[in-house]
């Protein structure tokens, strides 16, 4: 069976934004201020990253709502005449499922970029994450808010080196990270299998973890003999294309400052995905690229 789920991670918003009071809080003039608002007047954060939320675990939320109120306030900023949520979208939503009028919230002053950052911080902060969701969590963190992996991991305090091995599990095959993103491998497992030059190798030794229910121990001591074994290994060319697809992947990151994935389809084919997460990153796409969006036809 899977371990049990880590505790939320680091210091999380805090960091960022200041200490976060609770509901006794009072408001003063320099600092954001504390109301009970509406619920109505609350919309959702458009820049959330997160799409699912588990409806059994939202009706559990909503009873406790029912029993005890939202102890925690929500993180909301200004929008015209209404709010947009920083942070809680799961407490709003699980209120309005509890039938509340207004809920307790701290009202920030942020921009857009501080919004972005603040929802993607939230969503790598929940103790329910998989390695895949805290992997793509840190990897927007530092392509599309810039943050470096040092400043990664002051934020939610780790350490750097935990950061780079949680990034590198997205190097795996899709239908590996499948199996992690369905907790049917854990972190360890998947480190295991990066050890493996062979993405055909790397599948097949998954299925085969999830089938004999290997330990990581077990699964690293297979790729440990593997990886020294020369007629295990794939060859030298295989190893060098991988790498150098990676390589052409970071520095299309680096130059566009955007999530890239380079995916080859053969020796000669392949596709290139860029991923941008609002409008102000289209158009910094297009500027970069040379597409001018005024010119149009």
């Amino acid at each position: 069976s899977m371990p049990a789920r880590k505790p939320a991670l680091g210091r999380g918003l805090e960091a960022i934004f200041g200490t976060m009071p609770g509901e006794t809080a009072v408001a003063t003039a320099a600092g954001p201020s504390w109301r009970q608002v509406p619920i109505e007047e609350i919309q959702p954060n458009p820049f959330q990253p997160r799409e699912d939320f588990d409806p059994d675990k939202l009706s559990e939320l909503a009873a406790s709502i029912k029993e005890k109120g939202i102890l925690q306030p929500l993180l909301l900023r200004r929008k015209g005449q209404s709010y947009e949520i920083i942070a809680g979208e799961r407490r709003w939503r699980a209120g309005q499922q509890a039938g509340l009028r207004r809920v307790p919230a701290m009202i920030h002053d942020f921009d857009d970029k501080e919004m972005m950052e603040a929802a993607m911080i939230e969503n790598i902060q929940r103790d329910d994450l998989n390695p895949v969701e805290e992997a793509r969590g840190y990897e927007r963190l530092t392509t599309q808010i810039g943050l470096t992996q040092e400043a990664l991991a002051s934020v939610i305090g780790k350490s750097r080196t935990a950061i780079a091995n949680t990034l590198r599990l997205l190097r795996l095959p899709i239908e590996v990270l499948d199996l992690l993103q369905r907790d049917k491998l854990s972190a360890g497992h998947g480190r295991a299998l990066l050890s493996l030059s062979s993405r055909a190798r790397q599948i097949s030794l998954a299925e085969e973890i999830v089938q004999r229910g290997l330990s990581v121990r077990e699964a690293e001591r297979i790729t440990r003999k593997e990886s020294s074994d020369p007629s295990k290994k794939a060859s030298a060319q295989g190893r060098s294309d991988d790498a150098q697809v990676v390589d052409l992947q970071n520095r299309l990151i680096a130059s566009l400052g955007l999530r890239v994935k380079v995916i080859p389809r053969g020796k000669k084919r392949g596709k290139v995905e860029i991923f941008y997460a609002s409008i102000e990153e289209f158009e910094t796409l297009c500027e970069r690229l040379g597409v001018d969006l005024e010119d149009q036809v």
